[in-house]
């Protein structure tokens, strides 16, 4: 088993999520398909249970351990603007 924890990835429910609210994401790009197969194909070939694609995951998952709320609050602020 492996848990994946990757950003925004540009697939079509991301795609909705922009045409539909436009303001949640603003112009951030999401991680291609591809660039989040690769980490997993490596964690699973290592035998590691996460994977943790794209720049800053790992560091945002082990931060947001200690204080979720604090952190999911933090991110609701800046990328919805509560």
């Amino acid at each position: 088993m492996l848990c994946v924890c990757p950003p925004a990835v540009e697939t079509p429910m991301l795609s909705r999520i922009r045409r539909e609210t436009p303001e949640l994401l603003g112009p951030r790009l999401g991680l291609s398909p591809e660039k989040v197969l690769e980490p997993m194909d490596r964690a699973l070939a290592r035998g590691r249970a996460w994977a943790f694609p794209g720049r800053g995951t790992r560091a945002l998952w082990t931060a947001r351990r200690p204080a979720p709320r604090a952190l999911s609050g933090l991110i609701g602020r800046v990328l919805v603007g509560k």
